[in-house]
């Protein structure tokens, strides 16, 4: 294994700083070159909670072959987003049936859209830490 400093200086440290840095500061533009087709849209309005991320970099370990990055993590706990937004679906005065596919799109869009909002800016709005290892090679 390296010494410390060489492993502050490794190209897989930067990378992972780098792009964690763009979930937080939400650059949409920049991270959209990381999405693999689908729908950025919708994409995007499931990022909103990491602009309220935190990470620390823990450790590096790497060979010629692969470095391994972990790192923690700590962000909004978003898994009630899902509940809540059938909750506000279903407040909503649409024939959902009537709808195009792309006013479906919209709709939904713009429920989970409101529902994300809500809940990051909630008084009760929970985090949660996961440690994880990125391997790059």
């Amino acid at each position: 294994m390296k010494n410390e400093k060489q492993n502050a200086e490794h190209p897989s440290v930067a990378e992972t700083r780098k792009f964690m840095d763009l979930l937080i500061e939400g650059n949409y533009d920049e991270l959209e070159r990381f999405n693999e087709g689908g729908d950025f849209e919708l994409i995007k309005i499931m990022l909103k909670g990491t602009k309220k991320m935190q990470y620390r970099l823990n450790s590096i370990k790497y060979n010629d072959e692969k470095a391994i990055v972990n790192i923690t993590i700590r962000q909004p706990d978003l898994r009630v987003v899902n509940d809540k937004a059938v909750e506000n679906f279903e407040k909503e005065d649409i024939d959902y049936d009537l709808l195009t596919d792309e006013e479906k799109n919209s709709v939904v869009k713009r429920i989970l859209n409101k529902t994300i909002q809500e809940e990051l800016e909630s008084d009760n709005l929970e985090y949660f830490k996961e440690t994880l290892d990125l391997t790059y090679t």
